[in-house]
């Protein structure tokens, strides 16, 4: 509940009840600057609250699993809580293995260079790798962000890994 409410701001509270022999989950709010207090069945939540709900509790599952995988966590999330579920996915990422697919400049914006994975499709292979030298260079002396590599030139994988083949 309270990682709700850092991304919605007036989630107070969240439970499930029994109506009908079913379980419906609903969400208990509090109007801003007020302190009325309303439940709303999930079916009358945003699109945004309900991606945001879903998303911290595959983050938050206890016990924790290896990997969790998130294709652009930023969809139908206010601009504004992106930094607090980037907070989220790093917190995950002490625990479990943590994917995130973006095309996002703005949330490229959030991360690190060096956190970057690009993924080229060659030849029917798939091929990850980090970004490329220059790139994260050009980011770490703040003559471009990430967020504006991505908009202009496109992020580039580093072609030279860096170790030799076996021979």
């Amino acid at each position: 509940v309270e990682a709700m409410h850092k991304l919605s701001g007036d989630v107070e509270d969240i439970d499930v009840k029994r109506a009908a022999g079913l379980l419906v989950p609903r969400v208990l709010h509090t109007a801003t600057g007020s302190r009325r207090k309303k439940w709303f069945d999930v079916g009358q939540e945003s699109d945004g609250t309900l991606r945001a709900a879903g998303i911290i509790t595959a983050l938050l599952q206890s016990p924790p699993v290896p990997v969790i995988g998130v294709e652009e966590p930023e969809l139908t999330i206010h601009p504004g809580a992106v930094p607090v579920l980037i907070d989220f996915l790093r917190q995950a990422s002490r625990t479990s293995q943590v994917i995130v697919a973006t095309h996002s400049p703005e949330m490229l914006d959030l991360v690190e260079p060096e956190e970057i994975r690009v993924i080229s499709r060659v030849d029917g292979v798939s091929i990850v790798r980090p970004l490329e030298r220059p790139q994260v260079e050009a980011v770490r002396s703040r003559l471009m962000s990430l967020g504006d590599l991505h908009r202009t030139v496109g992020l580039r994988p580093q072609l030279e890994l860096g170790f030799e083949e076996p021979g």
